[in-house]
């Protein structure tokens, strides 16, 4: 899923509650996940990693169109049917 990533303090909700989940990243640290509490949908995510940045999944926004690709993480992982997006920077993990 693409994410759009936007310092923190610039993102707010503007409606609504999401739900949480915490995981643990490669990197050790914890992935805070938002959702929506009454569909399930996946929101954003605040990496303990990037202390500073919100990553916002770009099929929430209401328009989602916000500019060119210029990074694609966890290529090591990519399907054989999708291809590397072209003019994107493409690395095997994330960090």
């Amino acid at each position: 899923m693409a994410n759009v990533v936007v310092p923190r303090e610039t993102f707010k909700i503007t409606s609504g509650e999401p739900k949480t989940f915490d995981t643990v990243g490669d990197s050790g640290k914890i992935n805070k996940h938002f959702f929506c509490g009454d569909c399930g949908s996946s929101l954003y995510c605040e990496l303990e990693v990037l202390a500073d940045k919100t990553a916002i999944k770009a099929g929430s926004l209401d328009q989602p169109d916000v500019g060119e690709m210029q990074v694609e993480f966890y290529t090591k992982d990519r399907v054989s049917y999708q291809k590397p997006q072209e003019g994107a920077q493409q690395l095997a993990a994330f960090g």
